[in-house]
């Protein structure tokens, strides 16, 4: 969805200007990171890239028979 559309079915910003829509959007994202308790997407990312390498490279091990449990 194109930006633009997401911010028109927001009826409590719709009115206002762009440079004030965006203003307030970016304020709400830096609240919501700043309060939360997970970790960042970028963190969550390669934590499960490395656990599906460890997987792949498990199950190949197994395959060829050099991996015991």
């Amino acid at each position: 969805m194109d930006i633009k559309e997401y911010i028109e079915r927001l009826e409590e910003i719709s009115q206002l200007s762009r440079d004030k829509q965006f203003s307030l959007l970016e304020q709400a994202r830096d609240e919501i990171q700043s309060n939360t308790s997970l970790p960042s997407f970028a963190i969550i990312a390669v934590i499960v890239s490395c656990e599906l390498y460890i997987f792949i490279l498990r199950g190949r091990l197994l395959l060829l028979g050099s991996f015991n449990f």
